[in-house]
């Protein structure tokens, strides 16, 4: 199952914002007013974080990115030109997106 990006963001900020916040504000609250099962309740939240950013993981690993950032040198002026190939078309961006492309050279030393 592949997320989009704006669900692999939410993911991504409820398992490192809001989650561990919900887990610190109980484990706090309660050192305030006495509630039931603090440890209890905390460490549900803190592994239901743990097992949600595995998968979040596992989504980040499979990424492909937007597309290609082409490096290409030139050799008559050896000048690099840089050349973006996208998977979908640039429309679909919108202003202001960051947007993952993976570098290839070409005919580039390394």
């Amino acid at each position: 199952m592949n997320l989009s990006n704006s669900m692999y963001d939410k993911g991504k900020m409820l398992v490192q914002i809001v989650l561990p916040g919900v887990a610190a504000a109980y484990l706090g609250l309660d050192a305030l007013w006495d509630l039931p099962k603090e440890n209890e309740v905390a460490g549900t939240v803190a592994v239901v974080a743990t097992f949600l950013g595995l998968f979040l993981n596992r989504q980040a690993a499979g990424y492909e990115g937007a597309g290609d950032l082409v490096l290409h040198k030139d050799m008559a002026d050896g000048q690099v030109y840089a050349n973006a190939e996208f998977v979908n078309h640039p429309d679909q961006f919108k202003d202001g997106q960051n947007v993952t492309l993976n570098v290839r050279r070409e005919d580039i030393p390394v």
